[in-house]
C-alpha cells in the first residue's frame, strides 16, 4: 500500500469526521439559540416561558442524548405522506403505537446499514482481518441491514395477527353470553376486556382501547372498525359490519356473534388442515437431504465393503496366476 493511498484515505476520513461534527454541532446548538432568544424576550412572556427552562436544564445527560437521538431520527422520515402513513400503519399493525416509532425504526435501519461497512473498513485498515474480506463481509452485512428490519417487522405483525385470530372466538362467545344475559353492548365490551386480561392479554389490551373509544363517544361498530384497521384482519372488518347491521336494523346481536364465532373456528380448522397438508410436502426436502443419505450408508455400506473385498481378492488371484 503506497503512502499516497494512505494519505487519501486519511484525508477522506478527516473530511467525513469534520462534516459529521459540524452537522451535530449545528443540531445541538438549536436549543441553545432558542433558549437565549427566549430569555431576551421582554415582559411576562419571557418569565412565563423561562419556567420551563430549568426543567430542561435539570435533565440528566442520558435523557438529553436520548432526546437528541429522537430529534435526529425524526429527520430521517420520508417526505412523502403516503410512505410515512404506510410505515406508521405497519408499526401499528405490529403493536408498536409510540408516535416516535417510525423515526427510531428508520434510525436503527440506517445504523444497521452504515455500521458494518465502517467496522469492516476499520478492521481492514488495522490488519486484524484481511482488507478485501473485511470490506466484503461489511458490505454483505450492510445489505442485510436493509432487509432485516422489514423482515422483523413483518414477522412481528404476522405473529400478532395470529394471536388475535386465535383469541377472537373466545371473545365472541363471551360477548354473546353477556349480551344474552341482558348487558348492553358497551357494558359487555368492558366486562369481556377485563375477563380476557389473563387468557388473552393482547386482545384484552386492544379491547381496552376500544372501550376507551366508546367512552369518548364512538359507537361500538366504529370502535371495532378502528381495531380492524389497526390489526388488518378481515374477520374484524366483518365483525364490525355485523355489529353495525345489527344495531341499524335491530336484529339479534347474540345470534350474529355466535355465527361469527363458529365461522372463525371453522376458518381456523381449515387453516390447520392446510398447514397439515403442507407439512407433508415440506418434510420431503429434509428427508431427501439428511435422512436418505444416512439410510443409504447403513444399507449399502456393508454391501460396498464386501464388494470391494471380493474385487481385491480377484485382482490378487489374477496377479498370482500371471
Amino acid at each position: 500500500m503506497t503512502a499516497g493511498f494512505i494519505a487519501v484515505q486519511t484525508a477522506t476520513f478527516l473530511a467525513v469526521s469534520l462534516l459529521t461534527f459540524v452537522a451535530f454541532r449545528g443540531i445541538w446548538s438549536l436549543d441553545k439559540r432558542l433558549r437565549n432568544r427566549l430569555q431576551e424576550l421582554p415582559g411576562n412572556r419571557a418569565g412565563a416561558i423561562a419556567l420551563a427552562l430549568p426543567r430542561q436544564q435539570r435533565q440528566s445527560p442520558g435523557e438529553r442524548v436520548r432526546g437528541k437521538i429522537v430529534e435526529i431520527a425524526a429527520r430521517l422520515m420520508p417526505n412523502d405522506q403516503r410512505e410515512r402513513s404506510q410505515l406508521q400503519a405497519r408499526l401499528i399493525q405490529a403493536g408498536i403505537y409510540a408516535p416516535w416509532a417510525p423515526s427510531v425504526f428508520l434510525c436503527v435501519k440506517l445504523i444497521l446499514i452504515v455500521t458494518p461497512p465502517v467496522i469492516g473498513f476499520v478492521l481492514g485498515q488495522t490488519r486484524i482481518v484481511n482488507e478485501n474480506y473485511a470490506l466484503l463481509y461489511g458490505a454483505i452485512a450492510g445489505g442485510m441491514g436493509i432487509v432485516f428490519p422489514s423482515i422483523w417487522l413483518d414477522g412481528r405483525r404476522k405473529a400478532r395477527q395470529a394471536t388475535l385470530t386465535r383469541s377472537l372466538p373466545d371473545f365472541l362467545d363471551l360477548m354473546g353470553t353477556c349480551v344474552q344475559s341482558g348487558l348492553s353492548l358497551e357494558a359487555s365490551l368492558q366486562r369481556v376486556s377485563d375477563d380476557l386480561a389473563l387468557a388473552h392479554p393482547v386482545l384484552a389490551g386492544e379491547m381496552s382501547v376500544v372501550q376507551r373509544q366508546v367512552e369518548l363517544g364512538a359507537t361500538p361498530d366504529v370502535a371495532l372498525r378502528s381495531l380492524a384497521e389497526r390489526s388488518d384482519l378481515a374477520s374484524l372488518f366483518s365483525l364490525s359490519s355485523l355489529v353495525e347491521q345489527a344495531r341499524r336494523y335491530g336484529t339479534s346481536v347474540t345470534e350474529a356473534l355466535r355465527t361469527q364465532a363458529e365461522m372463525m373456528r371453522y376458518h381456523r380448522e381449515q387453516q390447520a388442515e392446510e398447514l397439515g397438508q403442507k407439512a407433508a410436502v415440506k418434510i420431503l426436502f429434509p428427508t431427501l437431504l439428511f435422512i436418505f443419505p444416512a439410510i443409504f450408508v447403513v444399507l449399502v455400506g456393508p454391501a460396498a465393503v464386501q464388494l470391494s473385498e471380493k474385487l481385491c481378492t480377484q485382482e490378487t488371484e489374477v496377479s498370482r496366476s500371471r
